[in-house]
């Protein structure tokens, strides 16, 4: 997700997303869980490679191109972690 938000190309995330919506329907997939949305906040966040951007117009955008490039396969999008998923003190008890 990172090297695509290098990009700042819109289009192509939603190229990405229709790939992997064509891929998922294929295997017979009916729920895509992603894309991560959270922004990258802290560099010690165990998951910063599933999101796009610390810019948080940038993160939007290239999340709406996945969703709308895996829904148009005929295959849902589940948006994850849309906020404060970045830390790692108590994460699984907070």
């Amino acid at each position: 997700a990172s090297a695509v938000a290098n990009s700042w190309d819109a289009a192509l995330g939603e190229e990405i997303g229709a790939a992997l919506g064509e891929e998922a329907a294929a295997q017979e997939v009916s729920v895509v869980l992603g894309q991560g949305l959270n922004m990258k906040r802290n560099p010690l966040c165990g998951r910063s490679f599933e999101y796009f951007s610390e810019d948080p117009y940038l993160a939007g955008k290239l999340a709406a191109g996945y969703i709308r490039g895996i829904q148009s396969k005929g295959v849902a999008a589940c948006p994850k972690h849309f906020a404060v998923n970045s830390q790692e003190t108590r994460r699984m008890a907070s």
